[in-house]
């Protein structure tokens, strides 16, 4: 059965920018950006779902699946920004949350770049959480490929599940446990995989 691997080590070159891909410890290794309010409207090119791409600044940064975004932190700025050019002091989206490792575990206000006034606003409803699961957590997993995992399933059942990722507009889950442990997709010849680890 292949295993799919979180605990990858390879060095990635992004907007000039050397980092090394190993992913912190409990942090999402896909998150989406998510809102209903004016966030929408002003920067919705820059929602949806992030991939772990590696790690910047002492902290996780992520590439957007479906666009040319990067979420990442900026310690000498203080903030999460979410922009084209990972490391770069230029975006949409922000969070002046210094002190939070993972994005999906902030909870102070995000804030959208608004063009029309030329200032940053907050939007209450936006949201950054997991698309799936949080990455394993190094000091309890002895080997990083998930061990004994269980089917996924999708569709609607998975609605009312905590844990659970989705692809292409389709919700997966873990077929008997979907509120603890994690869950790992992806695509593969055009067809998603799918496996959850407890």
């Amino acid at each position: 059965m292949f295993r799919k691997s979180l605990n990858m080590k390879l060095i990635l070159q992004v907007s000039g920018l050397l980092a090394l891909a190993s992913v912190i410890s409990g942090c999402c290794t896909e998150i989406k950006i998510d809102t209903t309010g004016f966030g929408e409207d002003k920067q919705g090119d820059r929602l949806g779902v992030y991939d772990f791409t590696g790690t910047l600044n002492g902290r996780n940064f992520y590439k957007q699946v479906n666009g040319n975004n990067y979420l990442f932190f900026l310690p000498d700025n203080g903030v999460w920004m979410v922009g084209p050019d990972a490391g770069v002091n230029y975006g949409g989206i922000l969070n002046r949350d210094t002190q939070t490792e993972c994005p999906e575990n902030i909870s102070r206000d995000w804030e959208y770049w608004d063009d029309t006034w030329g200032e940053w606003d907050e939007d209450w409803s936006m949201e950054v959480k997991c698309s799936g699961s949080p990455g394993p957590d190094n000091s309890s997993t002895k080997d990083p490929d998930p061990i004994d995992p269980e089917p996924c399933t999708f569709g609607n059942v998975c609605y009312s599940c905590n844990i659970w990722a989705e692809v292409d507009g389709v919700r997966y889950c873990c077929s008997n446990d979907c509120n603890s442990g994690g869950i790992e997709t992806w695509t593969e010849n055009g067809q998603v995989n799918c496996y959850c680890y407890h």
